[in-house]
C-alpha cells in the first residue's frame, strides 16, 4: 500500500510543480510559490512514506525470523524431555512400560 501511495506523492508533486511553473509565468507569485512548496513536498513525503514502509518490513522479518528461532528452541526442549504420552496425561505420575526416561527415574 506504500509503494502506489508514494507514487501518487510524487504525481502530484510533478502536477504542482507544472501548476507553480504556470503561475509564474503569469506572475501570480504567491500561488506559484505555494504550488512549488506542494511540489517539494510531495516527494520527501513519499522518500519518508517509503523509508517507514521498508523498516516495517525488515521489522517484520526480524519478529518472524525471532519467533520462528524460539518455536525450534520449544521443540528442541520438549524433545530433550523425550517423555511418553502417559507421562504427560498423568501430570507426571506414571511412565509407559516403553517411555526411555522410566529407567532414569527408577
Amino acid at each position: 500500500m506504500a509503494r502506489p501511495l508514494a507514487v501518487a506523492l510524487v504525481l502530484v508533486g510533478l502536477g504542482n510543480l507544472g501548476l507553480a511553473a504556470l503561475y509564474a509565468r503569469a506572475e501570480v507569485w504567491a500561488l506559484a510559490l505555494w504550488l512549488a512548496t506542494g511540489a517539494w513536498v510531495c516527494p520527501v513525503a513519499a522518500g519518508c512514506l517509503n523509508r517507514a514502509a521498508t523498516q516495517a518490513r525488515a521489522d517484520a522479518v526480524t519478529a518472524e525470523r525471532r519467533a520462528r528461532q524460539l518455536a525450534i528452541e520449544d521443540e528442541a526442549a520438549l524433545a530433550a524431555d523425550d517423555c511418553c504420552e502417559m507421562w504427560w496425561v498423568s501430570v507426571g505420575k506414571q511412565h509407559c512400560p516403553t517411555c526411555p526416561t522410566q529407567a532414569r527415574s527408577n
